[in-house]
Parts: C-alpha cells; sequence; structure tokens
C-alpha cells in the first residue's frame, strides 16, 4: 500500500525502493506462510475448510498499483489499473493443483531517463533532423542529448492460471500465469522547452554524481511536456502482440472475495518502448525492452458458490414467515444429530407461500418540500408511484375527500393532477396499494391566507425562486440568487453560503419575506445556499450557478515553423514547409501561394485553437517566396518567407591541423614567476578531445579551447630549471604539434636590486596596447572577384613584428606577406579557388588577440573554346607521397641558470 500511496502523491518512485519494498512483502509473506502451514499440520485432525465451489462462478476484479521498465535507461515507476474477468476448474478436486483462465485489461505509463550524455544520434530520426536535432553540432552542443520518456499502453491479454489447491482450501491464494494480449502503446520524449526550444544541456553537470545530474535534468525538464513522439512510436500509437509471465499471492474469504497482490512482466518484443534503441557509438543495444506491473487486487465473485460438506453435524432450515411479516419471537432452528449420511426431509406449513414482491412506494416531487407555501390558486402536482400497473391501484384524497381526477402512466411510473387552492392548508393524501402491501404519501400546500398557526410556531420555509433552473448557466459574472424564506422576522435569522463559507452582502424583507443575494460567479461552478432558521428547525434550498463566459472570437494568427528562419538558405531542390494557424477549423480557411502561384494540395490538421499546415515544394535557383494566409470571421493574418536555394558544393577535404605557440614567442623563454600562461593557436579541429598537451614526462596539463579564437591557454606551473610542454592536434587528416622550453630563475630580494627590463619579466607585467586590424582593400569584407589573384592590405595596429601576424588562405598559412612597422601596413595577394574562398589574418600580442576574416567569391570568366590538337595518350606515372603535417618534436634545450647576486 506504501507503494501505491507513493505513486499517487510524489508520482515516480526509485526502481531500487521498488525491490526493496518487493523484497520486504515477499520476505514476510512466506514467513506468515510458513507459520500458518506449521499451525496447520499441527492440527491435522480438525477437518478441514472446504472451498471446493460445486459449479465454475465467474470472478470480476480490480486491481492498481506501479509500472516501470527494464530497458536502456533508469526507469522511473508510473501508476497502472486494471480490471480481470476469471473462471476457474477443478476447484472441488482433491488435486494438489487447479486451474483457469482469465481476461485482462491493463492501463499503465512508466517513465525513465539517462544519467549520461547520449551520443550517436545520427541512428536516432528524431534527434537528428527537425525541431529536436540535436546530432548537429552547436556552440553549446557538440551532438548529444539526455534521454528522456512517457511510455502509455492498453493492454488486452488472456492468460492461463495454475494455483495451489491444498492452499487455496484454507483461503490462501498462491499461483502463477502466463498469457498473450495486444498491447497499444506510444512512447514520447521531453526534448524541447515550453517555447518549442531545444534544452541548453550545456549546463548539465558532468562530475558523475547522478544525485546532482537528476535534480539538474529535472529543472530544465519541467519546463517541457513530452511533446515529441520518440522514435520508434507513431503519434497515433501502435499495436504490438506481446507474452507475459506473472505469480500472485493472497486470501479468500467465504468463497465469494479475495484481495492479494500480484507482478506481472510482459516482453515488448522490441526496443523501442523507450524510445530509444542505441549507443553513443550509433551502434543497435542488441536488447529488447521488458515492462512491469506490481499491483494489489480485490476480486468477487457473480454465479453460485455452494459447498458439499462431510461435517458431523447439519443443520434443518427454518422456513420463510408465509405472511411476510414481522416475527417478533423466532424460534431457533432445530439442531438434529446424524447418524449417518441421511439428512431428514425439511415439511413446510401447508399456508406457506414463497411468492413474494416489492410493495408500492408513494413520493411526491413537484412540490419538492412539504408544506409548500403557493403563489398561484392552481398548479400541476407530480407524484412517483412504484411497483404497481394501473390507475385503479390509486386512491386520492383532497381535503379528506375522495378525488379521481388523476393521470398515472405505468411506463414513466409517474401520476400527475392538476390542483385548485384553497386560501389556507390544501392536504393531498395519495394511497397506493397491491397484492404485497400499500404505502401512501401527504402533502400539505398553503395558499392566500396565513395558516391559523402563528408564525412564530411553525418551523422556516425557503425557496429559491430566481433562477427557476437547478443548475443554472449563466453568461455573465454577476446576477441575483432571490429566495422566499417563510417563518423567520429578522435579517439574523437567515444565512448564505457561497461554497461552503459565509456571505454577508444580501438583503432581507420582512414584510415579503425576500431574500436578495447580489452573486459574483467565478468560472465553473459556485454554489448558492439560503438557510432559515428559528426556534423550532431550520430549512435551507440551494442552486448551482455555473458561469461561462464568452470568449470573444480572435482573428488567425500564422507562425511559419519550419523553416526557422527567413528568409532560408537550402541546398537541396525538395523541401517541406510548416506553419501553426490558431483559431481556423478547416482546411478551406487556409491559402498558401508559392513562387505566386497557388498551393491546393496540403496537410491540414486540427488541433482545436492550434491549427498546422504543411506542404512539399520543388525550388528554383535562387528566392523561392511564399505565403501562408489564414482566414475566419473575424480577420486574416498572412506571414511571408523565402526559400533560397544554393548551388550544391562538394564538401572541401579536411585541412591537417597545425599547431603554433604564440606565448611566450621565444623558445627557450626565460621566467622570473613560478607561473605563466601559455597560449597556443590550434586550427583545424573543432573539438577539445582532439587536443593535448603535456609535460616532458607525459603528464597531462589542463587547458581550454576557443573555438571561435582557435586558442589552446594554459597555466603552466614552473618548477626551478627547465619546463618542457607540447601541445598536440589530430584529426582525420593527420597529426600536428608545437612545443616550449620556459625556464624559471627564482629571484633573491637585495638590499638594492638592479632594475629589470620587460624583456625579462613575464611579459603580462608590461602595459601592452590592444590589436587592432582595418581593412583597407578590398572596401568590404564580403565580396566577389572575377580575377584569381586578389590584392589584400590592412592596417595592424599593436604590433611590433610580422611574426605576431597569422595569414591563411582557406586554411593554408600564407608566409609571403609584408608589414611595414612604421606605417603598421599589412599587404599580400591571395590565390583564389573557383566559388567561395576563406581569408583570415590573425594579431597577437600579450594583450589579446585580433582577427579578420574576408570572404570573396572567385567565378572564372568564361572563355572561349579551343580546338582539340590530338595527341597520342601518354599513361601518367603516379607518384604516391606519404603525408606528414606533424611538426617535430624538438628535445628541449636547458639553459644554465644566470647566477644570482
Amino acid at each position: 500500500m506504501y507503494v501505491i500511496l507513493h505513486v499517487i502523491f510524489f508520482g515516480t518512485i526509485n526502481v531500487n525502493c521498488w525491490n526493496s519494498i518487493l523484497n520486504f512483502i515477499m520476505k514476510r509473506f512466506f514467513t506468515f506462510l510458513s507459520i500458518f502451514t506449521l499451525l496447520n499440520s499441527l492440527n491435522a485432525q480438525a477437518p478441514a475448510k472446504n472451498t471446493a465451489a460445486s459449479s465454475r462462478p465467474l470472478w470480476v476484479g480490480l486491481d492498481f498499483g506501479g509500472t516501470w521498465q527494464t530497458s536502456d535507461m533508469k526507469p522511473q515507476a508510473g501508476i497502472g489499473w486494471g480490471i480481470t474477468l476469471s473462471r476457474y476448474s477443478k476447484l472441488d478436486k482433491k488435486g494438489p493443483l487447479y486451474y483457469g483462465w482469465r481476461f485482462r485489461f491493463l492501463d499503465g505509463r512508466s517513465y525513465g531517463y539517462n544519467y549520461h550524455r547520449l551520443y550517436g544520434l545520427d541512428a536516432d530520426p528524431v534527434l537528428s533532423a527537425g525541431a529536436t536535432n540535436y546530432h548537429t553540432p552547436t556552440a553549446t552542443n557538440d551532438g548529444y542529448v539526455f534521454s528522456n520518456y512517457k511510455f502509455r499502453f492498453d493492454e488486452f491479454a488472456g492468460e492461463f492460471i495454475v494455483g495451489c489447491n491444498g492452499l487455496r482450501k484454507r483461503g490462501i491464494l498462491l499461483y502463477g500465469f502466463g498469457g498473450l494480449g495486444f498491447t497499444h502503446w506510444r512512447t514520447m520524449t521531453n526534448q524541447l522547452d515550453a517555447n518549442a526550444n531545444k534544452y541548453d544541456y550545456s549546463t548539465i553537470s558532468t562530475s558523475g554524481n547522478d544525485d546532482k545530474v537528476q535534480a539538474e535534468l529535472e529543472t530544465i525538464w519541467n519546463n517541457g511536456n513530452y511533446e515529441t513522439v520518440a522514435h520508434g512510436s507513431v503519434s497515433s500509437g501502435q499495436w504490438g502482440l506481446m507474452p507475459s509471465l506473472g505469480f500472485g499471492m493472497g486470501y479468500e474469504f467465504a468463497n465469494s472475495f479475495a484481495v492479494g497482490f500480484e507482478h506481472r512482466t510482459t516482453w515488448a518484443l522490441n526496443d523501442f518502448i523507450d524510445g530509444s534503441n542505441h549507443l553513443s557509438n550509433s551502434l543497435s543495444t542488441g536488447s529488447n525492452d521488458l515492462y512491469h506491473y506490481d499491483g494489489v487486487f480485490i476480486r468477487w465473485t457473480f454465479g453460485s458458490n455452494s459447498t458439499t460438506d462431510n461435517s458431523n453435524t447439519a443443520n434443518t432450515p427454518r422456513p420463510p414467515n408465509p405472511n411476510n411479516f414481522p416475527n417478533n419471537n423466532p424460534t431457533p432452528p432445530p439442531i438434529n444429530t446424524i447418524t449417518n449420511t441421511t439428512v431428514p426431509e425439511t415439511t413446510y406449513p401447508a399456508n406457506y407461500n414463497q411468492t413474494t414482491g416489492p410493495p408500492p412506494s408513494v413520493n411526491f416531487q413537484v412540490p419538492s418540500v412539504n408544506p409548500y407555501t403557493a403563489t398561484v390558486p392552481s398548479q400541476q402536482l407530480v407524484i412517483q408511484v412504484l411497483n404497481i400497473t394501473a390507475s385503479n391501484q390509486i386512491s386520492l384524497l383532497v381535503n379528506n375527500q375522495a378525488n379521481s381526477n388523476f393521470s398515472f402512466n405505468a411506463s414513466t411510473n409517474t401520476m400527475v393532477l392538476t390542483a385548485n387552492f384553497q386560501n389556507g392548508t390544501n392536504v393531498y393524501q395519495v394511497t397506493a396499494a397491491n397484492q404485497f402491501g400499500s404505502a401512501n404519501d401527504i402533502q400539505t400546500i398553503n395558499y392566500g391566507a396565513p395558516s391559523v398557526h402563528p408564525t412564530s410556531s411553525l418551523p422556516p420555509q425557503v425557496t429559491i425562486t430566481n433562477p427557476a433552473a437547478n443548475p443554472f448557466t449563466s453568461l455573465v459574472p454577476t446576477l441575483s440568487v432571490v429566495a422566499t424564506v417563510l417563518n423567520v422576522t429578522t435579517v439574523a435569522n437567515v444565512q448564505v453560503r457561497r461554497n461552503g463559507i459565509s456571505v454577508s452582502n444580501f438583503s432581507f424583507d420582512p414584510n415579503s419575506h425576500i431574500v436578495t443575494v447580489p452573486a459574483s460567479l467565478s468560472v465553473g461552478s459556485n454554489l448558492y445556499e439560503v438557510i432559515g432558521s428559528n426556534n423550532f428547525g431550520s430549512a435551507s434550498d440551494n442552486v448551482t450557478l455555473i458561469y461561462n463566459p464568452v470568449v470573444a472570437p480572435l482573428p488567425p494568427v500564422v507562425t511559419i515553423t519550419s523553416p526557422v528562419s527567413c528568409p532560408y538558405s537550402v541546398k537541396t531542390v525538395v523541401n517541406s514547409i510548416h506553419a501553426n494557424i490558431t483559431n481556423v477549423t478547416t482546411a478551406n480557411q487556409v491559402s498558401i501561394v508559392f513562387n505566386n502561384q497557388p498551393i491546393t494540395q496540403f496537410t491540414f490538421l486540427n488541433n482545436g485553437l492550434n491549427s498546422s499546415v504543411k506542404f512539399d515544394v520543388t525550388l528554383l535557383p535562387g528566392s523561392n517566396p511564399f505565403t501562408v494566409t489564414g482566414t475566419n470571421a473575424v480577420g486574416s493574418n498572412t506571414k511571408s518567407c523565402a526559400l533560397i536555394l544554393k548551388s550544391i558544393q562538394a564538401p572541401p577535404a579536411e585541412v591537417p591541423p597545425t599547431v603554433t605557440i604564440l606565448t611566450p614567442s621565444a623558445n627557450p623563454h626565460i621566467s622570473t614567476t613560478s607561473t605563466f600562461v601559455v597560449v597556443a593557436e590550434v586550427m583545424n579541429v573543432t573539438l577539445a578531445n582532439q587536443i593535448t598537451v603535456k609535460t616532458l614526462a607525459g603528464t597531462n596539463v589542463p587547458f581550454t579551447f576557443n573555438l571561435s579564437t582557435h586558442a589552446v591557454t594554459f597555466t603552466a606551473n614552473l618548477l626551478n630549471g627547465s619546463n618542457y610542454y607540447n601541445v598536440t592536434a589530430t584529426n582525420s587528416a593527420g597529426t600536428a604539434s608545437d612545443n616550449t622550453t620556459i625556464n624559471y630563475v627564482a629571484t633573491i630580494p637585495s638590499s638594492n636590486p638592479a632594475p629589470v627590463t620587460p624583456d625579462i619579466i613575464n611579459n603580462n607585467q608590461a602595459t601592452i596596447s590592444p590589436v587592432i586590424i582595418i581593412l583597407i582593400s578590398p572596401a568590404a569584407a564580403s565580396s566577389a572577384s572575377s580575377n584569381q589573384t586578389l590584392p589584400v592590405s590592412m592596417t595592424v595596429n599593436g604590433i611590433n613584428a610580422s611574426n605576431e601576424i597569422r595569414v591563411r588562405v582557406n586554411g593554408a598559412l600564407l608566409s609571403n606577406f609584408a608589414y611595414n612597422n612604421s606605417t603598421h601596413l599589412l599587404t599580400f595577394n591571395a590565390n583564389l579557388t573557383v566559388g567561395g574562398n576563406t581569408i583570415e589574418v590573425r594579431a597577437q600580442n600579450s594583450s589579446g588577440i585580433a582577427t579578420q576574416v574576408l570572404t570573396v567569391t572567385y567565378a572564372a570568366p568564361v572563355r572561349k573554346p579551343t580546338p582539340k590538337t590530338n595527341t597520342p595518350k601518354t599513361t601518367p606515372t603516379k607518384t604516391n607521397t606519404p603525408k606528414n603535417t606533424s611538426k617535430t618534436i624538438e628535445t628541449p634545450k636547458v639553459i644554465s641558470k644566470p647566477k644570482l647576486l
């Protein structure tokens, strides 16, 4: 029961907690079972309880519990419930086992998620495309997710049951079962927040602390709601044939009621019910998923469940009372001693009639209160009369005078009469009779002049007259509730409640006996009660006011969801366009124009207030404009966008990495401080795990890598003497490295220290101007050229020499450039290739790095064809030259320490 309450109030429960609770239940149950068996063996001579049924009754069961998975993620338990319909055989046999069959309906849901990053998303079409594309690396994500799922299922299964017959005869249920069923299931994943944006998983801790990771994941996932259909599922759900096994235990009371506990495991026969089937290396996990259900049940039986009992005594049944009247002096049945297996025959009285039936029932329906005060001289009265078949079984007295002016409908059991009231008190008595008895009801109706009884001697009467219907639906937030309260004289005798809470903003007129309540309604149901009380009692009436405000219609709003930006450049000819449109319900309220042509073939899905459209288009080279318009009775809304088809070029071959240590600029370098910040430039890598920084002893040194500046930065903790550091970068095209040696010379303070020049100390101590790059030619950072050779010039301020400048054309280092220290002018010629070209100039001093990037498109001029000259073909000689992009690692030079004064 703890498990059930935990799931209800806390939503999920850790699987380890489930296992602990199940182990506790199992251990305690078998302990109790052993004690119970021992006590029964000691009392073996006592007659056993015979619960064997002489027929095969039908058992109906309800169960409730928790569900969880054995799959590729850490499971979190959900809730489940079910209905069973069972029938058993061999319950009255002496064999050790009984058998049965059962139909089961089971509904449930379970959850799960990963504490660790999952890569290899190219194996998951959901997480590698569309709004949930985590596969493409970004600035905060290099192609991973933290997986999660919500699994919902409905199962219809047939099961075969085998149980222990000996224990069952003593009331103990212990059985196993197996079956096969059809399961309708769907798995969703939460990978978008409330604004349909991807989660930023870079903030999740990588410390390996599962509790910390769980708390951080739950914090960001609280913004989402399992909006995405997971890999392997479809939005409408799907059917699967799945086998199951389980066991149960419980206790049966009086052959007709049982309670107990069951565990059940179902084999899904697929690896998709948790929404994932691959590892971080994109390979399949190789194992299918299972889901489990643990629940408590109650069962009861319909049908005969009589027993055959060979006891030593028997009771002769006592006949029922033949006159159907209470027996005020009941006589206990005689006890006959049985000396053989013949049971004495019971003799009933001659006048005993075994045929019985229900007596009539009479109840005034209108009016519903008694006594009732009428405000009109004539009114229709409605009486419910049950268990009669004709109007001649009814008699009516009006003020003690017989009256037959009424009608009776046997099919609706309704008697109707029109009453004409006299001033004063009018008494109506209706009596009905059948062969099994009679019944009556009396209604008092006061009309006109007050009753002869003084008001002070009667209890109150309360009738709500406005609104006339109960419940009443209002379209406005305020209305007046009016009630008549008789037999009270002051407002102190009247109380008004709204949703069970007393209110004081009402008025009472003692002359007209009218109570008026200005009701302020909340959206939904509002219960108002009017209560009157005096020394002789109290009375009340109530009305339920349902406030459904009228919502003003809104014009449509169109939101283009794919492409994600406008205009949007693509390289594929065929593309799908998606849009959401609010406040439209049919496809004829949507119009689409693409390249100035209407689109009539599109998919429209009505999701309520937010509908969606989808259509496929074939692009022409260049810009392809389109518009989506939604229209309703209030107005219309249009959104425009364009898809730009770019020419498709083969991706450039990957370039080997390059490594250049920028700081310190000298190698070896002398430092008089124990720490030194080393900066290296590493090109043509994208991830930090493609870079290593090591000492001469091979120890890894922590570092940071900035992809946008290509800078590797680490702090060297220096020892006296020589300190060697090597930076290595690797990609699929090759490996490169660079190294530096820093000689640390500790200084000893003296009374007359010699001045130290900035060249001797760490360059961070000198004040250096920042690097500034100003483009001169070409005039813009993005341009086009019809010449293959492009002259480039710019000013570079803040550096002292050309070795502080790096120039790259299409990723290749360019060394033949000129830099004038006086004018700070940098000039060089860039050799362009057909198509897009990238020129990068980077300058650095100890204060930082500055970068200027140019994008130049080169279109080769169209040349007239040259006549071909047929020459004999020669077989070219092919020479394979091994590629080596690694720098030679120099043996660090040891510089002798200078003598210190």
